[in-house]
């Protein structure tokens, strides 16, 4: 339960492609969930471990969150600029791709947290959407680290669920897959794998330290 929230509200520059409830609910990500009013629709979720809630208005997109937030973190998270553009101009003129664009236009990559990415991956084998959110909300709730005050929890590191066993991911309903986000937990804890993956900035320290974003994918 997210708790205290100030507002933060910035004016997209080009709404030309842009869609927030057709980003959040495609699958690239599972720690937003979204609720509905008679008013308004929310999103509820984290950038890079910054609980918020989101919200598109017309050409602005609010954002609401209790911890230090950057707005680069937020155009980063959202893909917010020129160059994703710039991309749609060189796709190739090929008439699936063409009709995808038609009916999601407002669809952009995000820039989630490598890590998060990654382990959302493995538990999405044979999931839907809906269950591999609650997966993330468990892994958070359980094994995540706390954020102040009463905001959420982080995603839990490699090194927290290596430090597991098997059976604790299991709690979490991961069924089969809680051996596989285990044993890949180990690996990267104990740089077994290359990842090649650099570690980039993240906001000043006197902020809370989220996870380091990466592009997914």
């Amino acid at each position: 339960m997210f708790l205290s929230f100030r507002l933060m509200t910035f004016t997209l520059d080009n709404l030309n492609h842009f869609s927030l409830d057709d980003i959040l609910s495609s699958g690239q990500t599972f720690c937003w969930r979204r609720s509905d009013s008679a008013e308004k629709v929310t999103w509820h979720g984290y950038i890079y471990d910054i609980p918020c809630h989101a919200r598109q208005v017309g050409k602005q997109l609010q954002i609401e969150s209790s911890l230090p937030l950057e707005e680069s973190l937020i155009r980063r998270y959202f893909n917010l600029h020129p160059h994703w553009e710039q991309l749609l101009t060189q796709l190739p003129d090929e008439p699936w791709l063409n009709l995808a664009r038609r009916a999601v236009p407002g669809l952009r990559c995000v820039h989630e947290p490598w890590w998060e990415c990654t382990a959302n991956f493995i538990c999405s084998s044979l999931k839907q959407i809906p269950h591999i959110a609650q997966i993330n909300q468990q892994l958070r709730q359980h094994f995540g680290q706390p954020l102040p005050p009463s905001a959420g929890h982080r995603f839990p590191t490699p090194e927290t669920l290596a430090a597991l066993e098997e059976k604790d991911l299991r709690a979490c309903k991961l069924g089969y897959r809680a051996r596989h986000l285990h044993r890949a937990a180990r690996l990267i804890t104990d740089r077994r794998v290359p990842l090649g993956i650099p570690r980039n900035p993240a906001p000043a320290r006197s902020q809370p330290t989220p996870a380091n974003p990466a592009r997914r994918g």
